[in-house]
């Protein structure tokens, strides 16, 4: 049954007055929602505030989650908790696996999960997505170094994209060390526009120098040579290279993947021919 037509039949049932789609005129205590983000968000609402609470935690914390992690972030009594879960599955917005603390939880659709964490106000959602990073940071660290990226995410979410920066940074190297170059592009280039919303400096960003050599070779390679990404990223990598001074060679080194004996290194296009000894440390 499509989700449309589905809501709406509850949102009839659950209104009370189940001759409302058979009366020949609708009912004036009954509205039927003009959209199906409508219906989602007035069923969250009927459903009372700790299950609505909970609600747009869960959607903070992504389309599935487990409670090891939901319970230290929303910092609720266990029984608020509990209560709040139970009423969102009971509702069919959430499907539960297993018992607390062993259980996890899955939106039923997409679409839920984006209605619950539309009613969020910015400030609010912003807490959240710091809380779950604070979170991750603390407990969660063989899943942070296992999908980086999640880290990343909600550091961005919480408008701490200085932190963030390296995080994206080591997402993307992780991807790519996967070969999963079309991710790891992603992850570089949100690293690229986390690090364009920090203050200008004076001095060459290690950081970005870092992200632009990453992604260069990972462009040449998912586009091919002559793409004019790849060619970007390996002259904006250069002009900060050059600014950098002795750490060229390093710079270069990482662009390359060049070993601990002389090299002759050439960067792809336009892109000067740049000389380096590399020493093995």
């Amino acid at each position: 049954m499509p989700l449309f037509v589905e809501e709406l039949t509850k949102a009839v049932l659950e209104s009370g007055d189940r001759n409302a789609m058979l009366a020949a005129s609708p009912s004036p205590a009954f509205s039927i929602p003009a959209t199906l983000h409508a219906s989602l968000t007035a069923r969250l609402d009927r459903l009372g505030p700790i299950a609505r609470e909970i609600g747009q935690i869960g959607a903070v914390l992504g389309r599935e989650f487990g409670y090891d992690l939901i319970e230290p972030v929303a910092q609720r009594p266990d029984v608020e908790l509990r209560l709040g879960l139970d009423r969102l599955a009971e509702a069919g917005l959430l499907f539960c696996r297993g018992v607390p603390p062993q259980s996890s939880y899955l939106f039923k659709h997409a679409l839920v999960q984006d209605a619950a964490y539309s009613t969020l106000l910015r400030a609010r959602r912003l807490e959240l997505h710091g809380r779950v990073a604070a979170v991750l940071k603390q407990y969660f660290a063989d899943l942070v170094d296992r999908q980086p990226e999640l880290l990343a995410h909600h550091l961005t979410a919480a408008g701490d994209n200085k932190r963030a920066i390296e995080q994206w940074l080591r997402a993307g190297q992780h991807a790519i060390r996967r070969s999963a170059n079309t991710e790891g592009i992603a992850h570089l280039t949100r690293g690229l526009e986390a690090l364009r919303t920090q203050p200008p400096t004076d001095a060459p960003s290690r950081i970005e120098l870092e992200l632009l050599l990453a992604l260069g070779p990972t462009l040449s390679a998912t586009r091919g040579w002559s793409a004019p990404e790849a060619e970007r990223a390996y002259r904006d990598a250069e002009r900060l290279a050059s600014a950098a001074g002795r750490e060229v060679r390093a710079v270069t080194r990482c662009a390359i993947g060049v070993g601990t004996t002389p090299n002759s290194c050439k960067l792809p296009g336009p892109v000067a021919t740049v000389s380096c000894s590399i020493s093995s440390t």
